[in-house]
């Protein structure tokens, strides 16, 4: 069966039908946050998708997550906040 690598970029809008259609393949995913038109590396949080809504997904998921925020000024400082939303998340109950 193949494996797939995704970024959250292609998820955009609808993470569930994402994860619904690739769930059980992905070996590795590009974690970041945007608007949902442009990989835009924005940290967890600045942007328009839903983490809330795939947490649960995101804490069971045992292979590669990559942080992919970037920021001009504190490209240090905007990973480090994304994991901690990340981390948030995860201690928060799922729906």
């Amino acid at each position: 069966m193949p494996q797939f690598a995704v970024s959250t970029i292609c998820f955009g809008a609808d993470a569930d039908a994402g994860i619904e259609t690739f769930g059980g393949r992905l070996q590795h995913i590009h974690l970041h946050h945007n608007h949902g038109e442009q990989d835009e590396h924005l940290e967890v949080g600045k942007g328009t998708i839903q983490f809330a809504e795939f947490s649960g997904f995101l804490a069971k998921f045992r292979d590669v997550i990559s942080l992919e925020s970037r920021s001009a000024t504190d490209p240090h400082g905007a990973v480090l906040r994304s994991r901690a939303r990340i981390e948030e998340l995860w201690q928060q109950p799922t729906l």
